[in-house]
């Protein structure tokens, strides 16, 4: 006669395909959160060399925000065939695809395929500029002059919980703009190494 499996024997075994299906999606969470943090990390490095060859080429740091408030770093739709681009941001990075437009005026979706190796960028159709983003796809945010960085800049990533450092209060940009109600006064509260942020500064 063949040996039947019992019922003990069959969950035994459900349970530990549960225990080792529940380790690899943990596994994958992990990896996929690493791999986020990295490539922000990545992204904030290569936007340091880019800011300081800007300073380095004009004498000073990009204004984004002439109040000095938080801002998204954006890079402006600028056409290629035209070589004064390279006294922008733009010039800055070691290693820019341009896009494919033919004038400046161009801004159809098939013509928006700028590129900047190492960092992602996204294209605002409100703001009708490239959007700098992080390894979480949210905005990487600029300050100038820094308020921790006061002699520079300060660079922001707001993680996973795209929250300010281990608070609770999400920042959701509206129509690629930060809200009215984020200034200055953002880095002026509780920062940890707990939280899950990605800067250009450390602060406990």
């Amino acid at each position: 006669m063949k040996r039947t499996f019992t019922l003990v024997e069959i969950l035994v075994a459900v349970a530990i395909i549960g225990i080792l299906a529940g380790m690899a999606l943990g596994l994958t969470s992990y990896v996929s959160e690493k791999s986020a943090r990295t490539s922000t990390q990545t992204t904030i490095k290569l936007l340091e060399l880019a800011l300081e060859n800007f300073k380095s080429k004009h004498g000073a740091y990009p204004v984004l925000d002439t109040s000095g408030k938080p801002t998204i770093l954006y890079l402006e739709k600028i056409y290629f065939g035209d070589s004064s681009y390279k006294n922008t941001i733009w010039g800055c990075f070691n290693d820019v695809t341009a896009d494919t437009a033919t004038s400046a005026a161009d801004t159809t979706a098939s013509k928006r395929t700028a590129k900047i190796r190492g960092i992602r960028i996204a294209w605002n159709s409100d703001k009708n500029q490239y959007q700098v983003q992080d390894g979480w796809r949210q905005p990487v945010i600029y300050i100038y002059p820094g308020v921790i960085n006061t002699g520079s800049y300060d660079l922001i990533s707001l993680g996973k919980d795209k929250c300010y450092g281990s608070g609770t209060t999400e920042i959701k940009p509206s129509s690629g703009d930060l809200p009215a109600t984020v200034t200055r006064n953002l880095i002026s509260e509780d920062f940890d190494e707990e939280s899950d942020d990605v800067t250009n500064f450390k602060r406990n």
